[in-house]
């Protein structure tokens, strides 16, 4: 999920990527029609003290409300399936090859840069000095993957899952914790 205040167009950009599970809820009235007179409340977390009608802001879809043009509300971005082809995205002759080895590229020397950084050598008792965020989203996946291409044989990465908590059901059968789980198996 994500939040993002352009200030050149004085607008909110807002989502969830599809895989994203309750990371992002809002106020059920400023979803169905925004009103100036209605406070408009984004967050992460619904907070029970607070009787506003939450509802989990949607996957799938780029959402934006400009603050100058109140009276627009909310607009909403479906993505669509496969409507930009990467032929039309491409250019000067790049490849999509190319692309994804300098992402690769930059992504390891990053992971390497903050890993090599961390004292290892002093871990008496294989304690973890390596913690990741581990949804089981591909990428904290990604991100566990290579920061174990720099570390010694044996070295222990803690993978931190944070899951929802519900009274109805077991924080161990949280869709997070069994995505982490599935993740870390492959």
């Amino acid at each position: 999920a994500f939040i993002y205040y352009h200030h050149w167009s004085n607008s909110l950009w807002f989502g969830r990527d599809p895989i994203g599970r309750k990371s992002m809820v809002i106020n059920q009235l400023s979803l169905e029609k925004f009103d100036l007179k209605s406070d408009f409340i984004i967050s992460s977390v619904a907070s029970s003290d607070v009787n506003i009608g939450w509802a989990e802001l949607p996957a799938g879809s780029l959402y934006s409300l400009n603050f100058d043009q109140f009276q627009n509300g909310i607009c909403k971005y479906p993505f669509g399936k496969n409507e930009i082809c990467c032929s039309n995205v491409i250019i000067n002759n790049i490849t999509f090859e190319s692309y994804t080895s300098k992402f690769l590229y930059f992504l390891r020397k990053s992971i390497s840069c903050r890993v090599s950084k961390i004292s290892l050598s002093y871990n008496v008792n294989n304690v973890p000095q390596i913690g990741i965020l581990f949804s089981g989203g591909i990428d904290c996946t990604l991100i566990a993957s290579i920061a174990s291409e720099y570390l010694d044989p044996g070295s222990v990465v803690e993978l931190l899952n944070v899951s929802f908590f519900n009274e109805n059901f077991s924080a161990e059968t949280a869709i997070d914790r069994e995505n982490g789980r599935e993740s870390f198996q492959k």
